[in-house]
């Protein structure tokens, strides 16, 4: 969590567009700003072959900062613009990690 930033607490809903989708192997989605256009924000799964079955992968990309962003680091100095992206990256990770644990228990207590 980065408790410390100036972002939005609670909760919020946001719209997001499809830019890519090859069923079964890939979904891919990206946020849209205010004004409803796609930013370069850009959320994937993927499923590949695996000895056992399949292999899900969570990525994310990010090219021009979204406007959410740019609103956050807008008023950070360098020192702590640094900081909330290295500890927003970590928070990141731990999010995509848990989404796929709980896909893979949701999964496994189908079977």
């Amino acid at each position: 969590m980065v408790a410390w930033a100036p972002v939005v607490r609670g909760e919020w809903t946001t719209e997001c567009e499809i830019v890519r989708s090859t069923p079964p192997e890939v979904f891919s989605w990206a946020m849209r700003d205010s004004g409803g256009r796609p930013q370069e924000s850009v959320w994937s799964f993927t499923v590949t072959p695996a000895d056992e079955g399949s292999t899900l992968t969570h990525t994310f990309w990010m090219g021009e900062l979204t406007e959410g962003m740019r609103g956050i680091l807008a008023d950070l100095y360098d020192g702590a613009a640094q900081k909330f992206i290295v500890e927003w990256a970590e928070k990141l990770h731990g999010d995509m990690r848990h989404s796929l644990a709980r896909i893979k228990a949701q999964l496994e207590s189908d079977s």
